[in-house]
């Protein structure tokens, strides 16, 4: 059997080869046949990469720029491509990270055919954190909280862990405490801080003394406590004062204000929060002097009206002792109210904060008024002459009006004569200077003011002929005519009034003629006409 010659390469893969084949027998016979050859690449490239490597990070960085040259590779036939197929996205060149990476390179024949190498990129962290913490500090609370401390790191995740002293929020003794804290990265570098938290006492709490009022004085003592914890030191807050020695617990103040004068007693120390404590020291001015008017003599009344000053400086008030009622205690005018009889003493005091108060006082004598009545209105015949016999109670003095109607008008019970209509009036007066006075009407009846008719009816109304006032002449002559001249009454004096009958019955309805002689040596005899009406 022979088979052509044919040689087959790198240049035949894939690619199809007619072969012609020949076969001879030992007889010399020949037979030939053709096959078609197609050459396959079946072998993988060899690839070398470099071995492992170790860096250490780059300063202030979290990794470490690498660099590495691409792998050796060959093959059979020709090597197409080397590609780093690790998928990590780091490359030569790159910024590796702390730790471990795989590298890995793939090598590609012409053919297809493949083979991988790998090595290790490692990046050390050899670079301790920065730790810093807060800077010491003084303190007077018992209970202090910090801000934990502040870290930088070329990476990240740093641990920081208190290995000294007192966590924040903690309770501190009286001195100095040292806190320590340490800071650990992942990687194992560390670092430490320290600050001293030192606690100082509390000043003696500041005690200024006590409120004071003061009436018109211009200079004081203060009187602070004497702290055993810091120093004290005065300040004014509101006044003029001034402070001799500020620093002094118990320094003069001079120069104080009319009104208030308030001073702070401060006690510090070290940083602790001051203590302070205020005393107002109050300077009264002198109240208006008071004044009030002179005494009075009232007679009975009700009530008075009284003023005093407006005090200008100060406030008044009143007071009262006797039979009356205030109608204000503290206005300068006021009213006395339900005054009885009696003296009543009146009392206007001005006071000002502790100064001497000042008073005025005057006394209202409220004397009891006399009393007069001199009776009821009365009817005479002009010239009669009327003893006045008037009713009266404390009374030291009389006097009658009209003078002329009188034979004495300055005594009690004068006599009283009128020839016309007169109101008789009496004015007393009493030891205490009080008056009282009272009239009456001495109405003189003349011819006009008899009456003319009665009506004898029995009701009792207009049944007698009355004549007012006539009863006071006894001596006088009264005389009835009918219309015949026939006297049909009569009589002298006149205490029973004429009632219409003649003889005990009644007469008729007429009209009939009187005449009236009073027998008085002054009036005329009067005259005139009476009916009888039924």
């Amino acid at each position: 059997m022979f088979l052509d010659s044919t040689n087959f390469s790198c240049a035949n893969i894939s690619v199809p080869v007619t072969v012609t084949l020949t076969v001879v027998d030992i007889s010399g016979n020949i037979a030939s046949d053709t096959a078609i050859v197609t050459v396959l690449d079946t072998i993988s490239p060899m690839i070398v990469c470099q071995s492992d490597t170790v860096v250490m990070n780059d300063s202030g960085q979290c990794g470490a720029i690498v660099n590495y040259p691409l792998p050796f590779a060959s093959d059979n036939c020709t090597i197409d491509t080397i590609i780093q197929t690790d998928g990590s996205g780091l490359f030569s060149g790159s910024e590796f990270p702390i730790g471990t990476t795989l590298v890995e390179f793939t090598a590609y024949d012409v053919n297809g055919n493949s083979s991988v190498c790998t090595f290790n990129v490692t990046v050390l962290d050899t670079q301790a954190p920065t730790i810093v913490c807060v800077a010491d500090t003084l303190i007077c609370d018992s209970v202090f909280t910090f801000d934990p401390p502040a870290t930088t790191d070329n990476c990240s995740a740093d641990s920081i862990l208190q290995i000294a002293g007192i966590n924040s929020g903690g309770v501190y003794p009286l001195g100095a405490t040292i806190n320590t804290f340490v800071a650990f990265d992942p990687s194992g570098n560390s670092d430490t801080c320290s600050f001293t938290v030192t606690r100082d006492a509390f000043p003696t709490s500041a005690d200024a003394g006590l409120d004071t009022a003061l009436c018109n004085l211009t200079a004081y003592t203060l009187n602070g406590n004497v702290p055993t914890i810091g120093a004290g030191a005065w300040t004014v807050l509101s006044s003029a004062a001034t402070i001799a020695d500020p620093a002094n617990p118990s320094t003069t103040v001079t120069g104080l204000n009319i009104g208030d004068n308030t001073f702070v007693w401060t006690v510090g120390f070290s940083v602790c929060v001051s203590l302070s404590d205020t005393v107002n020291v109050m300077v009264d001015e002198l109240p208006t002097v008071s004044s009030l008017a002179q005494n009075l003599s009232l007679c009975e009344e009700e009530q008075l009206e009284i003023t005093a000053n407006s005090p200008t400086v100060g406030t008044g008030r009143w007071t009262i002792s006797g039979p009356a009622d205030l109608s204000d205690s503290l206005s300068d005018k006021v009213t006395l109210l339900n005054m009885g009889v009696g003296q009543i003493d009146v009392t206007w005091t001005i006071s000002n904060g502790v100064c001497p108060e000042s008073s005025d006082e005057m006394t209202v004598f409220n004397n009891l008024n006399p009393t007069v009545y001199i009776g009821e209105d009365f009817a005479r015949f002009a010239g009669f002459e009327v003893a006045m016999n008037p009713s009266t109670t404390n009374t030291s003095s009389f006097l009658w009006s009209p003078p002329a109607a009188f034979d004495d008008p300055t005594i009690e019970t004068p006599v009283a004569k009128v020839s016309e209509t007169t109101t008789l009036a009496l004015l007393v007066t009493s030891d205490s200077g009080c008056t009282a006075s009272d009239s009456v009407d001495y109405v003189v009846t003349f011819i006009s003011d008899i009456p003319t008719g009665i009506t004898p009816n029995g009701d009792n109304i207009n049944d007698v002929w009355n004549i007012d006032g006539l009863n006071q002449y006894p001596n006088a002559k009264i005389i009835v005519y009918d219309q015949a001249g026939r006297v049909v009454f009569e009589s002298t004096g006149y205490d029973t009034p004429w009632d219409g009958k003649f003889n005990g019955k009644l007469l008729p309805r007429a009209s009939y003629y009187w005449i009236i002689d009073l027998k008085d040596g002054i009036n005329e005899p009067l005259q005139g006409i009476i009916s009888i009406i039924r």
